[in-house]
Parts: structure tokens; sequence; C-alpha cells
């Protein structure tokens, strides 16, 4: 839900990372972290390819598309979310959005995780991985 990013909040601890949202929290140690790497979101492919054809069959229809319709479809195409993924040596990955989908910074300081984490010794890469998803799920 919208309540669960806009109550998101990043402790950094001494040996542990404390993720809270709102109703939840979990504290992650910094020992259990395999690897961070920066990725991104995007809707799914089908979604944006089928959008692209409803779009043509209005124009193609005769009654044309309004402009919001087109806006719309290049605001899905387009949108794009940046985050964290940090995979933990039980195969548990958790996620961390920085940007919305517009690119806008949604977590400031977020480089104080990846400084922390390296300082400990876990690698950080920055990815070309994209997932395909319609939220940014935690």
């Amino acid at each position: 839900s919208s309540a669960a990013y806009a109550a998101f909040h990043v402790r950094l601890g001494e040996d542990s990372l404390h993720i809270a949202r709102a109703g939840s929290g979990r504290e992650y140690r910094y020992d259990d972290v395999e690897r961070i790497e920066r990725l991104e979101l995007h809707n799914p492919a089908w979604f944006r390819k089928l959008f692209f054809w409803v779009l043509m069959f209005s124009f193609l229809s005769g009654k044309g598309a309004s402009s919001s319709s087109v806006g719309t479809y290049f605001l899905s195409e387009a949108a794009a979310y940046t985050g964290l993924a940090l995979y933990f040596k039980d195969g548990h990955i958790q996620y961390i959005w920085i940007t919305d989908a517009l690119g806008n910074v949604l977590l400031p300081g977020y480089e104080n995780i990846v400084r922390v984490l390296q300082g400990h010794g876990v690698p950080y890469h920055v990815t070309d991985k994209v997932i395909e998803k319609f939220l940014p799920l935690p």
C-alpha cells in the first residue's frame, strides 16, 4: 500500500541495519549481507506492449487518442525506479527503493547505506539488472 512506502525508515547501527515500514520493522546484521547491487524496476514488458497496441487501435479506429492517454503511455514506458538489492547469505533479498518512477530521490543519504556496508566488507555492484513488476515491492 502507499502507506508502507510513505512511512519508510532506514537506521544504520553499529553492526546492523534496521528497516522500518508502516506497522513492521526488521533488523539486518551487516555480517549476514553477502552483496549489495544497484538495479532498476520497470513496468512489465507485456504491459508496455499492450498499452502501445491499445493506443494504436485507438488511433486506427478513427477516434484518435487523448493527449492524456498518450502522455500516460509515455510515462509508463519511461517509468524506472532505482533501488538497492541486499542479498543475504540465507538467500533472502531485501530491496530498498531510492528513487520514484520519475527519478526523484525518495531516500536522501542512501549513499550512506552503501558506504557503511562496504566498510563492513560487503561488495557493491552497479548492475544493468532490471526487474519487471508493477510496484516497487519491499
